[in-house]
């Protein structure tokens, strides 16, 4: 009877750390969703009438980015989760993530004609780096965050 009490306190407190870690990424995840905006909405300088038509297509493209990525990383996990992959398994993770990084483009490619529609030309050739430039400055907050943890 002990037994089951333990499995079952255990599970619940599985249960409940899964559940927390989960709800932290989600909250880390919002919060570099926000600064990813803000960054964006500074750096292209919009105007109002410009982030009203501008982010309603941004964020249908996002959302659907985030699909293909998701779908990418699946793949990866579960090609990592072989203990012994075969050539023909190495072989399906190539083919579906070129298929993937293909998905992307094809993407990109059609939102570039829609954000066109509401945004001068040079305002998208400027987004087009702004995801890079995104990165790149919250991987050096990151780094100045874990020097100052060490020190």
């Amino acid at each position: 009877m002990k037994m089951k009490k333990l499995i079952l306190f255990l599970a619940v407190i599985g249960l409940f750390t899964a559940k927390t870690i989960a709800q932290e990424e989600d909250d880390r995840n919002d919060k570099v969703e926000s600064m990813k905006i803000a960054f964006i909405t500074d750096k292209l300088n919009l105007t109002p009438t410009e982030a009203q038509t501008f982010w309603p297509v941004f964020n249908q493209f996002s959302d659907e980015l985030k699909k293909i990525k998701a779908k990418q990383k699946e793949n990866m996990l579960t090609y990592k989760a072989k203990t012994n992959p075969t050539d023909q398994d190495a072989n399906k993770l190539i083919t579906d993530q070129l298929a993937s990084k293909q998905s992307e483009l094809d993407l990109t490619k059609k939102y570039i004609t829609d954000f066109k529609k509401v945004l001068p030309e040079k305002k998208v050739a400027r987004l087009l780096m702004l995801e890079k430039e995104f990165k790149e400055e919250l991987l050096q907050k990151l780094k100045n965050r874990q020097q100052k943890m060490q020190h």
